[in-house]
């Protein structure tokens, strides 16, 4: 069976992340939920760039199937201002 690097990666991600977690005691079924997980956070906006880019890129005057420069300083400002938002709510 092949693996590629980015398989590897998430493996050593995940097995870190799990031996980090029992020497700390955290809770692990709360500890791997989607809002701590890297890749599934990717996994879901990916899906949303994927959708974006698939249905509205080109209308900007952008190349098909990539985000252009502009886009990218757009999507890296709502990217900050809603994980702020997100602190800003739930914070102790």
């Amino acid at each position: 069976m092949k693996v590629s690097k980015r398989q590897l990666r998430r493996i050593i991600k995940e097995e870190k992340s799990k031996v980090l977690r029992e020497q700390l005691g955290v809770d692990p079924e709360a500890a791997s939920h989607t809002i701590f997980n890297a890749d599934a956070l990717y996994d879901l906006l990916g899906n949303e760039v994927n959708h974006y880019l698939d249905n509205y890129a080109g209308g900007r005057g952008e190349v098909l199937g990539v985000l252009g420069p502009e886009e990218m300083v757009e999507f890296e400002a709502a990217l900050t201002e809603a994980t702020r938002m997100i602190i800003a709510e739930y914070k102790s």
